[in-house]
Protein backbone atom coordinates (compact mmCIF):
# COMPACT_ATOMS: atom_id res chain seq x y z
CA UNK A 1 0.00 0.00 0.00
CA UNK A 2 1.15 3.61 -0.68
CA UNK A 3 1.67 5.77 2.07
CA UNK A 4 -0.47 8.85 2.61
CA UNK A 5 1.14 11.69 1.99
CA UNK A 6 1.12 14.62 4.44
CA UNK A 7 0.56 18.05 3.54
CA UNK A 8 1.19 21.52 4.44
CA UNK A 9 -1.30 23.47 5.68
CA UNK A 10 -1.56 25.42 2.21
CA UNK A 11 -2.15 22.15 0.55
CA UNK A 12 -4.50 20.08 2.43
CA UNK A 13 -6.40 22.37 4.68
CA UNK A 14 -5.67 24.97 7.48
CA UNK A 15 -3.56 23.45 9.54
CA UNK A 16 -0.77 21.28 10.08
CA UNK A 17 0.07 19.18 13.38
CA UNK A 18 3.04 17.73 14.85
CA UNK A 19 2.96 14.77 17.69
CA UNK A 20 5.18 14.11 20.48
CA UNK A 21 5.43 13.20 23.67
CA UNK A 22 6.83 16.06 26.03
CA UNK A 23 6.72 15.98 30.20
CA UNK A 24 5.49 12.67 29.89
CA UNK A 25 2.60 14.07 28.11
CA UNK A 26 0.80 12.72 24.58
CA UNK A 27 1.41 16.88 22.78
CA UNK A 28 -0.17 17.53 19.51
CA UNK A 29 0.79 20.97 18.34
CA UNK A 30 -1.18 22.68 15.91
CA UNK A 31 0.04 25.46 13.53
CA UNK A 32 -3.24 27.25 12.24
CA UNK A 33 -3.14 29.26 9.11
CA UNK A 34 -5.10 32.84 9.74
CA UNK A 35 -7.07 33.87 6.75
CA UNK A 36 -6.43 37.74 7.26
CA UNK A 37 -5.82 40.13 9.73
CA UNK A 38 -9.05 40.17 11.30
CA UNK A 39 -9.38 36.37 11.44
CA UNK A 40 -10.29 35.30 15.13
CA UNK A 41 -11.72 31.79 14.28
CA UNK A 42 -9.94 29.60 16.40
CA UNK A 43 -12.62 26.49 15.38
CA UNK A 44 -10.24 23.56 13.54
CA UNK A 45 -12.19 20.22 13.10
CA UNK A 46 -9.64 17.14 13.54
CA UNK A 47 -9.61 13.74 14.55
CA UNK A 48 -6.92 10.96 14.90
CA UNK A 49 -6.43 8.40 12.01
CA UNK A 50 -3.59 5.97 10.61
CA UNK A 51 -1.44 6.01 8.03
CA UNK A 52 1.41 3.68 6.58
CA UNK A 53 4.80 4.59 6.10
CA UNK A 54 8.55 2.83 5.67
CA UNK A 55 11.06 2.39 3.35
CA UNK A 56 10.93 0.68 -0.36
CA UNK A 57 12.27 -2.61 0.47
CA UNK A 58 10.69 -3.08 3.39
CA UNK A 59 6.61 -3.75 4.75
CA UNK A 60 5.17 -0.37 5.43
CA UNK A 61 3.98 0.51 9.09
CA UNK A 62 0.70 1.85 10.71
CA UNK A 63 1.39 5.15 11.97
CA UNK A 64 -0.58 7.87 14.16
CA UNK A 65 -1.45 11.11 12.58
CA UNK A 66 -3.95 13.78 12.29
CA UNK A 67 -6.26 14.69 9.98
CA UNK A 68 -8.12 17.80 8.83
CA UNK A 69 -11.70 16.74 8.53
CA UNK A 70 -12.41 20.03 6.46
CA UNK A 71 -10.57 18.72 3.76
CA UNK A 72 -10.10 14.55 5.03
CA UNK A 73 -6.73 14.60 4.63
CA UNK A 74 -3.83 13.70 6.95
CA UNK A 75 -1.83 16.37 8.65
CA UNK A 76 -0.10 15.42 11.14
CA UNK A 77 3.86 13.53 11.72
CA UNK A 78 5.17 11.65 14.72
CA UNK A 79 8.71 13.66 15.86
CA UNK A 80 11.10 12.26 17.78
CA UNK A 81 12.19 12.97 21.37
CA UNK A 82 14.30 15.38 19.79
CA UNK A 83 11.57 17.00 17.58
CA UNK A 84 12.77 16.20 14.18
CA UNK A 85 9.88 14.83 12.08
CA UNK A 86 10.42 10.83 11.66
CA UNK A 87 6.78 9.53 10.29
CA UNK A 88 8.38 8.72 6.75
CA UNK A 89 12.04 8.80 7.29
CA UNK A 90 12.25 6.25 10.59
CA UNK A 91 9.04 4.71 10.87
CA UNK A 92 9.74 1.92 13.12
CA UNK A 93 10.63 4.84 15.93
CA UNK A 94 7.31 6.70 14.73
CA UNK A 95 5.50 3.69 15.04
CA UNK A 96 6.80 2.88 18.90
CA UNK A 97 5.94 6.71 19.84
CA UNK A 98 2.64 6.20 18.60
CA UNK A 99 2.04 3.49 20.78
CA UNK A 100 3.17 5.29 23.91
CA UNK A 101 1.28 8.35 22.71
CA UNK A 102 -2.20 6.36 22.62
CA UNK A 103 -1.34 5.21 26.28
CA UNK A 104 -0.61 8.37 27.60
CA UNK A 105 -3.43 10.15 25.71
CA UNK A 106 -5.73 7.30 26.92
CA UNK A 107 -4.49 7.88 30.68
CA UNK A 108 -5.72 11.57 30.14
CA UNK A 109 -2.18 13.10 29.97
CA UNK A 110 -2.29 14.88 27.28
CA UNK A 111 -1.55 18.68 26.13
CA UNK A 112 -2.68 20.55 23.29
CA UNK A 113 -0.55 23.62 21.26
CA UNK A 114 -2.55 26.03 19.35
CA UNK A 115 -0.02 28.53 17.16
CA UNK A 116 -1.81 31.38 15.41
CA UNK A 117 -0.31 31.84 11.95
CA UNK A 118 -1.39 35.39 10.85
CA UNK A 119 -0.56 36.89 7.64
CA UNK A 120 2.70 39.07 7.21
CA UNK A 121 3.28 42.21 9.01
CA UNK A 122 1.43 40.96 12.00
CA UNK A 123 3.59 38.90 14.43
CA UNK A 124 3.55 38.15 18.03
CA UNK A 125 6.82 40.37 17.96
CA UNK A 126 4.67 43.46 17.24
CA UNK A 127 2.24 42.50 20.57
CA UNK A 128 4.99 42.19 22.47
CA UNK A 129 6.55 45.52 22.21
CA UNK A 130 2.81 46.95 22.71
CA UNK A 131 2.57 45.32 25.65
CA UNK A 132 6.28 45.96 26.93
CA UNK A 133 5.62 50.03 25.84
CA UNK A 134 1.86 49.86 27.37
CA UNK A 135 0.89 50.74 24.08
CA UNK A 136 -3.00 50.46 22.91
CA UNK A 137 -3.34 47.55 24.01
CA UNK A 138 -6.99 46.35 25.71
CA UNK A 139 -6.89 43.91 28.69
CA UNK A 140 -7.23 40.06 26.98
CA UNK A 141 -11.06 38.72 27.05
CA UNK A 142 -10.28 34.78 27.32
CA UNK A 143 -9.91 34.27 23.21
CA UNK A 144 -8.40 37.35 21.52
CA UNK A 145 -6.38 40.55 21.89
CA UNK A 146 -6.52 43.60 19.99
CA UNK A 147 -3.65 45.56 19.13
CA UNK A 148 -2.21 48.34 17.02
CA UNK A 149 -0.44 47.09 14.43
CA UNK A 150 3.51 48.45 13.84
CA UNK A 151 5.71 48.95 10.53
CA UNK A 152 8.76 46.74 10.34
CA UNK A 153 10.69 49.60 12.09
CA UNK A 154 8.29 49.23 15.53
CA UNK A 155 6.30 52.73 14.18
CA UNK A 156 2.54 52.66 15.07
CA UNK A 157 0.38 52.76 11.76
CA UNK A 158 -2.59 53.47 13.36
CA UNK A 159 -4.36 50.30 12.35
CA UNK A 160 -5.47 48.18 14.73
CA UNK A 161 -6.39 44.35 14.54
CA UNK A 162 -7.55 41.24 16.76
CA UNK A 163 -5.18 38.65 17.10
CA UNK A 164 -5.24 35.14 18.68
CA UNK A 165 -2.40 34.40 20.97
CA UNK A 166 -0.59 31.43 21.29
CA UNK A 167 -2.47 28.92 23.50
CA UNK A 168 -2.11 25.35 25.20
CA UNK A 169 -4.08 23.45 27.09
CA UNK A 170 -3.00 20.80 29.65
CA UNK A 171 -4.79 17.87 30.39
CA UNK A 172 -4.38 16.17 34.30
CA UNK A 173 -6.76 14.40 36.50
CA UNK A 174 -10.30 15.55 35.71
CA UNK A 175 -9.39 18.80 34.62
CA UNK A 176 -7.97 20.95 31.47
CA UNK A 177 -5.91 23.83 32.08
CA UNK A 178 -5.42 26.69 29.62
CA UNK A 179 -2.12 28.70 29.38
CA UNK A 180 -1.23 31.59 27.26
CA UNK A 181 1.51 32.65 25.45
CA UNK A 182 2.03 36.53 24.62
CA UNK A 183 4.93 36.43 22.01
CA UNK A 184 6.94 33.80 20.13
CA UNK A 185 10.29 34.82 22.21
CA UNK A 186 8.41 34.15 25.59
CA UNK A 187 7.62 31.04 27.89
CA UNK A 188 3.78 30.43 28.79
CA UNK A 189 2.21 31.82 31.25
CA UNK A 190 2.88 30.20 34.95
CA UNK A 191 -0.07 30.39 35.89
CA UNK A 192 -3.59 28.84 33.90
CA UNK A 193 -5.52 31.64 32.47
CA UNK A 194 -8.64 29.00 32.31
CA UNK A 195 -9.21 25.65 34.47
CA UNK A 196 -12.49 23.19 32.83
CA UNK A 197 -13.71 19.81 34.07
CA UNK A 198 -13.32 17.75 31.66
CA UNK A 199 -12.46 13.96 30.98
CA UNK A 200 -12.74 11.38 27.83
CA UNK A 201 -15.97 9.88 27.14
CA UNK A 202 -16.10 5.77 27.45
CA UNK A 203 -17.09 6.29 23.41
CA UNK A 204 -13.87 8.39 23.13
CA UNK A 205 -11.33 6.11 25.24
CA UNK A 206 -12.86 2.89 23.01
CA UNK A 207 -12.25 4.74 19.76
CA UNK A 208 -8.47 5.76 21.44
CA UNK A 209 -8.19 1.96 21.79
CA UNK A 210 -9.11 0.76 18.79
CA UNK A 211 -6.67 3.27 16.57
CA UNK A 212 -3.91 1.71 19.00
CA UNK A 213 -4.91 -1.94 18.22
CA UNK A 214 -4.71 -1.15 14.59
CA UNK A 215 -1.09 0.04 15.10
CA UNK A 216 0.03 -2.50 16.99
CA UNK A 217 -1.73 -5.57 14.46
CA UNK A 218 -0.38 -2.81 12.01
CA UNK A 219 -3.06 -2.29 9.82
CA UNK A 220 -5.79 -0.07 8.65
CA UNK A 221 -9.51 -0.73 10.33
CA UNK A 222 -12.20 0.99 9.42
CA UNK A 223 -12.95 4.58 10.80
CA UNK A 224 -15.17 5.27 13.81
CA UNK A 225 -18.00 7.13 13.66
CA UNK A 226 -16.73 8.65 17.09
CA UNK A 227 -15.48 12.40 16.84
CA UNK A 228 -12.35 13.01 19.35
CA UNK A 229 -12.38 16.50 17.62
CA UNK A 230 -11.58 19.39 19.72
CA UNK A 231 -11.65 23.46 19.18
CA UNK A 232 -10.20 26.11 21.84
CA UNK A 233 -11.83 25.58 25.33
CA UNK A 234 -14.43 28.41 25.69
CA UNK A 235 -15.38 27.21 29.70
CA UNK A 236 -18.81 26.43 28.97
CA UNK A 237 -18.80 23.03 30.48
CA UNK A 238 -20.68 21.19 33.04
CA UNK A 239 -19.87 19.41 36.25
CA UNK A 240 -19.30 16.18 34.36
CA UNK A 241 -16.89 17.99 31.48
CA UNK A 242 -19.82 18.01 28.60
CA UNK A 243 -20.49 20.83 26.39
CA UNK A 244 -22.53 23.19 27.98
CA UNK A 245 -23.19 24.99 24.66
CA UNK A 246 -24.36 21.16 22.84
CA UNK A 247 -27.91 21.80 22.07
CA UNK A 248 -27.85 18.16 21.27
CA UNK A 249 -26.52 17.14 25.29
CA UNK A 250 -28.51 15.08 27.18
Amino acid sequence: MKPIEVGSSGETGRFVAKLYIEDNLATIEFDVTMKGKYDVDSEIKWNFGVIQAGLKDKPPLCILSVYDKDVMKMCGEILSPNYVRITFQNAPMAREISLKFLDLYIAGKWCLKFNYIYPEGISPFDRKFLFDNKISIDDMDKFSTEVELLDKKGRKTGYKATIIPTLKEVHKGNHTYTYVKHSADTEFDSKPMWEVPEKLAEDEIASLKNIRQNIEQNKIGKPDKVSISRTMLHGLFDDEGKDADDPNAE
